[in-house]
């Protein structure tokens, strides 16, 4: 970053030679212009003055220098020809004023436009806090503010730390910052190489959105690709802490993809840009419910059908259908796919849909509320199995395509 020593933010001695090199060259010139029987407008000099005061970017500066430039002019003309009009000594001193004037303007608007490139980088690198790079060209071109208040179809992404609050209270603060920079840094990644925007980080975690900025970008695709990309991250740099002595760091995402309302939250004094609606709150449920199924990476069945809309089934083929699950606080039942790390799919190129048995919550008669039954003993094992969940083979033809019926999403053939 180039340091300019002239912006009066840096003040100090930049500022005071600038200052000084403008009195003294002025000063010089007035002697000149008085002292010396020159037959020319020696006082146009003084447009070098402006000059060297508009290096300071500050407006009034200028206006004061060129001020003062203008009565030297006019007292070298009084006391070297006091009053003698109208004579080619009038008309040259005339025409130093003139060149006074034109410079100042010239200063001012340059002045001007300087500062609104400083408004421009500034406006790119908050975009660029939250925004792919590539994008931030785009952004910063568009007619229609960002911020205006609007309805979007988008996916929604929250993604955090299975457990850290326990592993912070063995840390120093100086290593949970460390901790935090890292761990931002792989979900930044991860966002951004897919085209998401970071809506906010959540001390340990984030929330992303992906079709904010583009909604005709297949952003449930990007939004599973990057989750992959985060995970697969994760298990890079948790290999870097255990060269180092350091823990593991358990992430989970959690996707859901519907409408959202994207607009300016806040005060005056502090506005954020952020999204809101029913499609946030359950994805927030779904990233921490992949603690009770065990699993890293959970999405809901809306995920999926924007992803088959999207043509981009390839970015399926990892994950396990779950079944029907409901969730705390909404009222109807979310069908789940899952990904866990190191296990094979359960649900091959989507030709199996999962059959919920019982109660979708998972309470069987010997689990506690929201926690599934295990197989065996029936002690809940936090992860679904054969009393949860059953596979079931469609027979060949068409692929099953995924419905919305009456606010729940099902398959049909």
């Amino acid at each position: 970053m180039k340091l300019d020593l002239m912006h009066p933010a840096h003040g100090g001695i930049g500022r005071l030679t600038a200052l000084l090199t403008a009195a003294g060259v002025a000063l010089l010139i007035f002697a000149v212009d008085t002292l010396v029987p020159f037959e020319f407008a020696v006082a146009v000099l003084y447009v070098l003055v402006v000059v060297i005061a508009a290096m300071l970017r500050e407006p009034r500066t200028v206006v004061a220098v060129a001020a003062l430039c203008g009565v030297l002019t006019i007292v070298s003309w009084l006391v070297v020809h006091r009053f003698m009009i109208p004579d080619t000594a009038t008309l040259r001193a005339g025409v130093s004023l003139a060149a006074i004037v034109a410079t100042s303007a010239l200063c001012l608007r340059n002045i001007a436009i300087q500062e609104q490139v400083l408004t421009v980088e500034r406006q790119r690198a908050n975009f660029a806090r939250y925004f792919p790079s590539d994008l931030v060209d785009d952004l910063t071109e568009l007619d229609v503010p960002l911020s205006l208040a609007r309805r979007i179809d988008a996916t929604v992404m929250f993604a955090d730390v299975i457990g850290f609050t326990a592993m912070a209270c063995k840390l120093q603060p100086e290593d949970v910052i460390t901790l935090l920079r890292e761990l931002h840094a792989v979900l930044s990644h991860g966002i951004f190489a897919n085209r998401g925007t970071i809506d906010k980080f959540l001390g340990d975690g984030v929330i992303a959105v992906f079709g904010a900025s583009n909604c005709d970008e297949p952003n449930a695709t990007n939004a599973v690709r990057a989750s992959f990309d985060i995970l697969r991250a994760v298990e890079v740099w948790n290999g870097e802490r255990r060269r180092s002595g350091k823990p593991d760091v358990t992430v989970a995402v959690g996707l859901h993809f519907g409408a959202v309302i994207l607009g300016n939250v806040g005060s005056e004094r502090r506005l954020e840009l952020t999204v809101l609606g029913d499609t946030v709150n359950l994805a927030n449920r779904i990233e921490a419910y992949c603690r009770d199924l065990g699993v890293d990476l959970l999405m809901t069945e809306a995920v999926v059908a924007a992803i088959e809309r999207e043509r981009s089934t390839a970015v399926l083929e990892h994950l396990t259908e779950l079944g029907m699950h409901q969730l705390r606080g909404f009222g109807v039942p979310v069908r789940l796919f899952g990904y866990r790390k190191g296990e094979p799919s359960l649900r091959p190129a989507g030709r199996h849909a999962a059959e919920v048995i019982g109660p979708v919550d998972g309470r069987g008669p010997d689990c506690e509320p929201g926690r599934p039954q295990a197989a065996g003993d029936g002690a809940g094992s936090g992860r679904p199995d054969a009393h949860q969940v059953k596979l079931t083979e469609f027979p060949p033809g068409p692929r099953p395509r995924l419905r919305d019926a009456g606010g729940a999403l099902g398959l049909r053939s």
